[in-house]
């Protein structure tokens, strides 16, 4: 059979597996069209990232996975020139692609982020600006938020200077719910929300727990009401941002 007679399939690049290949398409896309063809760098970042937007899988982890290390290399490529020149020139090796990521993930004084972040997503600033859209709107929180807020919230697992207050605790609850039924977060997210101390109760005074997440989910979702008919309508908006280019 010719190759136009058939398709050739896309995989995912999931897992730790799918970062290293990744990684080595990236060091060698960068020798190749940079260094070789003199190809600007910021034409090289784009067309790499786009090129690996789209694969075969359908399995929602495979999907997620993908873009949590596409997001991965796209911070390492947009953020971190120095890394690329550096790391490419030498030997492409397992070695070589753990002490980058690990510069990847510094932040400062020698403390090391970890390569998995909590939620298990990477958010593009596309998403980002619908899921807050989305918080204000519904709204989620007791006062309005910011791009950052949400971006340091869902990709790096930390508050803003000011404590995130959740307007209402079943309704936070069921829109993080719904996250994670459309595979957009880990389905740890109660976990990760307390063991973070991401955000305070509606009472403010104290942090939301995993137990309380579930009970308030458990009281509230079944129940038929016009902010839960507006949450259901902002999921497949977010969901559209995160699963098709821009």
């Amino acid at each position: 059979m010719s190759p136009s007679d058939s398709q050739i399939k896309s995989e995912a690049y999931a897992g730790c597996d799918g970062l290293f290949k990744l990684w080595l398409e990236a060091m060698g896309t960068f020798q190749s069209t940079v260094m070789k063809s003199n190809v600007r760098y910021s034409r090289f970042c784009e067309d790499f990232i786009n090129s690996h937007l789209f694969h075969d899988a359908t399995d929602s982890a495979s999907r997620n996975g993908h873009m949590v290390n596409l997001g991965r290399i796209r911070s390492l490529l947009e953020q971190r020139e120095d890394l690329v020149r550096r790391y490419s020139a030498g030997e492409l090796s397992q070695a070589s692609f753990d002490s980058c990521m690990e510069e990847l993930m510094l932040i400062h004084k020698g403390i090391v982020r970890d390569i998995v972040r909590d939620f298990d997503c990477h958010l593009s600033a596309r998403t980002i600006h619908m899921i807050t859209k989305a918080a204000n709107d519904i709204p989620l929180f007791k006062k309005q938020v910011s791009e950052e807020e949400m971006s340091l919230l869902f990709n790096e697992c930390v508050s803003f200077e000011r404590n995130l207050v959740a307007d209402n605790n079943g309704v936070l609850s069921y829109f993080f719910s719904q996250l994670n039924y459309h595979s957009i977060i880990t389905n740890r997210y109660q976990s990760v929300i307390e063991s973070h101390h991401l955000i305070l109760s509606s009472s403010a005074k104290k942090y939301l727990t995993a137990h309380l997440l579930a009970a308030s989910l458990r009281q509230w979702e079944d129940k038929e009401k016009p902010v839960k008919l507006k949450v259901d309508r902002w999921l497949p908006l977010i969901k559209e941002t995160v699963f098709t280019a821009e």
